[in-house]
């Protein structure tokens, strides 16, 4: 729980309604950086997904990292980025999170509500960029939601509560992703009950950051699944197909759209808040 206090190093804290708003603007004024790109430099910056990706995420990381260290006046690694570990903390997360979705795509391979075949038509070097990507992608939805705003939250209420918030945050950033559903809502919120769990266990947002990342790449260009409602962009190693009713299978929101990932993430949410400590 020591990222919590590292929000005291800075000159203030805001409040929690200021936070919320100010989370919402953050991600306006990336949005308005990549459409100044679009307009001044190229029109692959809407054009290119993997593009697209990168420019936002970034530029929203760059946002954050302004205001932390130019208005909160607080170091960055307050955002539960201080840790000697963390190569370890991050290989952790990887494999944590490929287990829970290995255990998922199983589950629906077996009931024959997903049906795998090879895909990949390019060598593997061509997922180095993608890999990347997704890196920056969860490192930074990470660091603006479990190391900046929930901490911020937990200083002013129980850390419950702030849990809650922002987890209910996490499912409004993705409520215009195609394809959402209550499912959708669901899994999403318990991910973010889960994350917050994770990283008060560890005391830092490395791990969870790991989890993140390779869930969405492993899900996209290993298994060839829609992730959060995005249809695979780029040549993947397999291709996915799936049967059967969209509760069970997930649809074309993938394997979040699944009650089969309710059951496993409602689980191990529930796991992780018992033994945080």
């Amino acid at each position: 729980m020591d990222f919590i206090q590292e929000t005291d190093k800075g000159r203030y804290i805001p409040h929690p309604i200021l936070a919320i708003f100010l989370i919402f603007s953050f991600f306006m004024m990336s949005e308005f950086v990549v459409i100044l790109l679009n307009e001044w430099v190229s029109p692959i910056f809407y054009e290119n997904m993997l593009v697209y990706f990168l420019s936002s995420f970034i530029s929203l990381m760059i946002i954050l990292f302004v205001w932390v260290r130019f208005i909160e006046r607080r170091s960055l690694v307050t955002l539960g980025l201080a840790n000697e570990r963390i190569l370890f903390l991050y290989g952790k997360g990887v494999l944590i999170g490929f287990l829970y979705l290995s255990i998922c795509v199983l589950i629906l391979w077996s009931f024959g509500y997903l049906d795998l075949s090879f895909s990949l038509s390019q060598p593997g070097v061509f997922l180095i960029l993608p890999l990347f990507v997704f890196m920056i992608q969860a490192a930074t939805e990470e660091i603006l939601v479990r190391g900046w705003l929930f901490p911020v939250l937990a200083k002013r209420m129980p850390i419950l509560v702030g849990a809650v918030i922002s987890s209910l945050f996490f499912v409004v950033a993705h409520v215009l992703n195609p394809n959402f559903t209550w499912i959708s809502a669901l899994n999403i919120f318990l991910f973010g009950m889960y994350a917050v769990a994770y990283t008060l266990k560890e005391g830092g947002i490395w791990g969870i950051c790991g989890w993140h990342m390779v869930w969405n790449f492993a899900q996209i260009a290993l298994f060839g699944i829609p992730v959060s409602g995005i249809t695979p962009f780029f040549d993947s190693v397999l291709f996915a197909s799936v049967e059967g009713p969209d509760y069970m299978s997930g649809g074309n929101f993938g394997v979040e759209g699944s009650i089969v990932l309710s059951i496993v993430l409602g689980i191990a949410t529930l796991y992780q808040w018992i033994y945080k400590k």
